[in-house]
């Protein structure tokens, strides 16, 4: 159903019956005796009223009478007005009543509708989920619907207005139902429909809380969703995404599966900025050689995202098997941060040298140093510190990150004074604009004097369903763990394609990590295929014939069976081939060493294989890889795998 239109209209609606209520009053003041007033204005009232339920006490032919005996202006006037007012009276009383019966049948359709639609559900109600409802309803199809589930009160005008665009809100206090009536509540909202449950509350706890009440593994007890549903738990708080993942982890799988993850905000945005300038983009037009991209990144303030930008680097930042990645953290409080950050690293992978944290040689391939710096931004001291540093070696990445609008202005000002009077490439110099919009916004429309400076999206722009839910990434990701789980099949099992192979049964009985680790390879799949093109081309070889000569129908290292690869010879012929080929080992080397910087991030650490302790024996240099654990190399290709398979289809 559509809007009323015309006649039907709300706005005109309004202003007719303000006038027929007018107009019959002012005929029942100037018809009435002036005997008694109380009486006369209970007539008066009576006849408005009255006039409106298609009965008026005065008739016409009464009015015209006393017209007729009283003739003045004043009077004609009324008179004239109350003949109108008797038959438009009666009118907004029909569209009054067709309006509410048209509300009530668009929201019992829409309703009905929904039963055979697409389903996401909301919990939470703030400004965050308030710019997922717009996205939803700026993009979501006819066919998709949005539950809502807040404690807080939403007016009735503001729910109508949200279920015009298939968007119904429930209010429901999920920490204090009982199992019994959460599953009650859970299933008016048809829960158990839902592809996408999103609970985004600012509390972790309320999120928790609610994750509790979902079934899983196979347990009885409990609201059972659908199997394969993506939950997308909001942790802004490390140590409740760690209970999180924990909780998860100890039921996942079985009957009730369903896949989780953990996200929070700034994570999400810091992806968003590396995803649109990658820390690479100063090497991107430049002749050097991938040995040579370095990368310097410069981060000034340290809170929540400027943590999440360094935490990411360390992943993103890796374009080879040897380059450097030094990341110089200045903050007001540096010193004390540098000191509750390394608690983020596992024993033994970062060793501290004065205010440096040096990841451990043993630990992975290349150089990684962070260096915090104890400086107020608006000091001397900090562009003289950042010049002699430059002079060492070059930044290729500036991020901006400071609470304080006037300091982060100072600081980009000097920043961009500087990076200009270099001559060649220039340094992308970002600034986080959420505590400042408006000055980012004059920045960023400033042509002139700040036109190398680049504003990071601010959260409430970023912020989408697609972003949120990841559908790109989640693919990718999925499609690495179904990599992985083929070459181990094939591997241990013999010589057969793996027809029967269930992707989805199996990322969801992989344990949390796994799959943040092959959501880590998908980010850094946009990098690693610049790194294939350039490495191809510094070696001189057809990167197409080169990746079929590998991992094709007659590979070398791997055979294709079509939906899976089984090993060309056994582990060590491969292994023999593998570091024989200097194209190949690149990217072998390179994914390994990525991968490393990636478990060190999350705060795994070299032993015996232990999830509980967060321990790898695979945590360790390349060289040292091939000797202890020769049957792990053959992962580290499956880039090249899934570059084979994408031309191919």
């Amino acid at each position: 159903m559509n809007e009323p239109k015309g006649l039907f209209k709300h706005k005109f609606i309004l202003i007719l019956t303000i006038f027929s209520f007018v107009a019959a009053s002012a005929e029942g003041i100037v018809f009435y005796p002036d005997d008694d007033a109380f009486f006369k204005f209970l007539m008066v009232l009576q006849n408005s009223i009255s006039a409106f339920a298609f009965r008026p006490s005065i008739g016409l032919r009464d009015a015209m009478q006393k017209m007729v005996e009283d003739p003045n202006t004043v009077r004609m006037v009324i008179c004239y007005a109350y003949g109108l007012a008797v038959f438009t009276a009666p009118y907004c009383t029909v569209a009054a009543v067709y309006r509410l019966l048209e509300n009530m049948l668009r929201f019992a359709f829409r309703i009905r509708k929904s039963k055979g639609g697409k389903m996401t559900t909301l919990f939470g109600y703030n400004e965050e989920v308030k710019t997922l409802i717009n996205d939803f309803i700026k993009t979501a199809d006819k066919d998709s619907f949005l539950y809502v589930v807040t404690d807080k009160e939403i007016s009735s005008d503001e729910r109508f207005e949200l279920s015009k665009h298939n968007c119904f809100v429930s209010t429901l206090d999920m920490t204090v139902l009982t199992p019994e009536q959460a599953e009650r509540e859970f299933k008016k909202l048809h829960i158990d429909r839902a592809e996408t449950l999103i609970l985004f509350d600012e509390s972790s706890l309320k999120n928790f809380s609610v994750l509790r009440m979902f079934r899983m593994g196979n347990e009885e007890t409990g609201v059972a969703l659908m199997s394969g549903a993506k939950v997308i738990c909001r942790c802004e708080d490390e140590g409740m995404s760690k209970l999180v993942e924990d909780y998860y982890d100890s039921r996942r799988g079985g009957r009730f599966a369903f896949d989780l993850e953990t996200v929070s905000l700034p994570e999400l945005q810091v992806y968003k900025l590396y995803n649109d300038v990658p820390l690479h983009t100063f090497y991107l037009n430049s002749d050097k050689n991938l040995s040579e991209w370095n990368i310097r990144m410069l981060v000034v303030g340290f809170g929540e995202t400027g943590r999440q930008a360094v935490l990411k680097a360390m992943n993103l930042g890796v374009v080879s098997v040897g380059n450097s990645i030094v990341i110089d953290v200045f903050d007001l409080d540096g010193n004390n941060k540098l000191d509750i950050f390394a608690n983020t690293f596992g024993e033994g992978t970062f060793h501290k040298d004065n205010n440096s944290l040096i990841m451990d040689s043993d630990t992975a391939d290349g150089r990684l140093e962070i260096n915090f710096h104890s400086i107020n931004v608006r000091s001397r001291r900090f562009i003289e510190t950042v010049e002699a540093n430059d002079r060492i070696s070059p930044y290729t990445y500036a991020f901006v990150s400071i609470g304080d609008t006037s300091a982060s202005v100072d600081c980009v000002m000097q920043l961009n004074r500087y990076f200009s009077s270099k001559v060649g490439v220039k340094t992308p110099v970002i600034l986080r604009s959420d505590d400042n919009p408006m000055i980012a916004d004059y920045i960023a429309g400033n042509d002139t004097i700040f036109s190398d400076i680049r504003i990071m999206e601010k959260r409430s722009d970023i912020l989408s369903l697609d972003l949120l839910m990841g559908k790109r990434f989640d693919s990718e990701a999925k499609n690495f763990n179904k990599l992985y789980h083929n070459i181990n099949i094939v591997s241990d099992g013999g010589d057969f394609a793996n027809d029967n192979f269930d992707a989805e049964r199996a990322w969801l009985e992989t344990k949390l990590f796994k799959r943040a680790s092959s959501r880590a390879a998908a980010y850094h799949e946009p990098i690693k295929q610049v790194v294939i093109d350039r490495l191809a081309h510094e070696l001189n070889v057809d990167l197409d014939k080169k990746i079929d000569e590998l991992v094709g129908k007659n590979g070398s290292l791997f055979i294709d069976t079509g939906s899976a690869w089984r090993l060309n010879g056994s582990e060590s012929d491969v292994l023999e081939r593998l570091t024989e080929d200097d194209f190949a080992y690149e990217i072998a080397s390179m994914e390994h060493r990525r991968w490393c910087c990636y478990m060190v991030s999350a705060g795994w650490t070299f032993g015996e294989r232990s999830d509980i302790l967060k321990q790898n024996p695979c945590l360790v240099t390349q060289d040292r890889l091939v000797k202890t654990a020769p049957d792990m190399c053959k992962y580290d290709v499956m880039s090249l795998m899934a570059r084979y398979r994408s031309f191919n289809n």
